[in-house]
């Protein structure tokens, strides 16, 4: 709702700056082009123009850290790959928010801390990170405030650490 892809069937949804969503594996990636190309695709699609991709495209290769497998194209792409990519070009862009569901569940442990680095860093930019997760302890650890929403109703809104307890209590999860 919040990116866009549905509407809401009652009330509105008020955004307030661009959104950058890394909300599903390869969306936004045509599988024939390859992963250099679908930069400037992925970046399009977001409304940024080749000028800002240009001038973002060397951080995202940097932190995609895919070297010369950049040039092949993304149907080749293990769903690694395909997670480094997409983080890297939502994060590098000068999106003011950044909608991030359960990407961090795919990829190395090193590429997970340095995306959570990241996401940190731009926490302090003062960017807005939205992290959807089914994972208590990575909304405990990574924000501020935890919104709750089961059987379509919204039923926390409060402190992450708080919400982490009342979503192990709703879904029977032991607290680490």
């Amino acid at each position: 709702l919040i990116s866009g892809i549905y509407t809401p069937t009652r009330g509105t949804i008020k955004v307030g700056g661009q959104i950058a969503p890394l909300i599903e594996l390869g969306a936004g990636f045509h599988t024939e082009l390859s992963g250099y190309e679908n930069i400037f695709l992925n970046a399009a699609i977001l409304g940024y123009g080749r000028a800002a991709t240009s001038e973002a495209i060397a951080s995202i290769l940097d932190f995609a850290e895919l070297g010369d497998r950049v040039y092949m194209p993304v149907k080749h792409f293990s769903s690694g790959m395909l997670a480094r990519l997409g983080f890297a070009i939502a994060t590098h862009l000068p999106a003011p928010i950044i909608l991030i569901d359960e990407i961090l569940a795919v990829g190395d442990v090193g590429f997970q801390e340095k995306c959570l680095r990241k996401i940190g860093a731009l926490h302090r930019e003062g960017r807005t990170m939205i992290l959807i997760s089914h994972d208590p302890v990575a909304i405990e650890h990574n924000c501020s405030r935890c919104i709750i929403i089961a059987d379509k109703k919204k039923v926390f809104d409060g402190m992450a650490k708080e919400g982490a307890e009342v979503y192990r209590s709703l879904f029977g999860q032991a607290s680490p």
